[in-house]
C-alpha cells in the first residue's frame, strides 16, 4: 500500500516549513470554505482513497493498484488547479508499507521523495506499521 500525502497550499492555507503543518485562514470563512471546497475530491480508480484533514491530503494506493498512481496524482493535481490550490511538491511523500519482504515494492517515483516514516496527524507511522518511530520521540 502507498500513501502519497499532498500538501495544498493557497493564498488563505499557509504552511510551517518544519514537519508540523498549520493552517492559518485569512478570516474566520477560511476554513468553512475550505472543507466545501474538498468535498467533490475523490479517487479516480476503485479501492483508492484520499482522506483530507484541513490542508492534508493522504492518497492510499493498495498493491493491486500501483500502476494507478500517476494518474491519481494528476487528478489532484487538476483538482487543485480548479479549486486555487496548489500541490506543495516538496512536502509531497510516498511511504510504501509491506507486510512481506517476498513481495518487492514498486520503484521509486523520482518526482515523489520516498520516506521510511511519515507524522500523520501528529503520529509518526513508520513503513513497518509499528510505533517504535513514534515511541522514541517521545521519550
Amino acid at each position: 500500500m502507498n500513501i502519497e500525502t499532498c500538501n495544498l497550499t493557497s493564498r488563505q492555507l499557509l504552511v510551517d516549513s518544519d514537519d508540523e503543518l498549520e493552517t492559518r485562514p485569512q478570516g474566520p470563512f477560511c476554513q468553512q470554505q475550505f472543507v466545501v471546497t474538498a468535498a467533490d475530491l475523490h479517487p479516480v480508480r476503485e479501492r483508492n482513497c484520499i482522506f483530507k484533514y484541513a490542508d492534508d491530503t493522504y492518497l492510499i494506493v493498495p498493491a493491486v493498484n500501483t500502476d494507478t498512481c500517476q494518474e491519481e496524482i494528476d487528478h489532484l493535481q487538476t483538482w487543485a488547479c480548479s479549486n486555487n490550490l496548489k500541490l506543495n511538491k516538496d512536502k509531497t511523500k510516498e511511504i510504501v508499507f509491506t507486510a512481506s519482504l517476498k513481495r518487492a515494492p514498486p520503484p521509486p517515483r523520482s518526482d515523489i521523495d520516498r520516506v521510511s516514516s511519515l507524522r500523520i496527524l501528529g503520529v509518526i507511522v513508520n513503513d513497518k506499521l509499528t510505533a517504535a518511530d513514534h515511541v522514541t520521540t517521545l521519550l
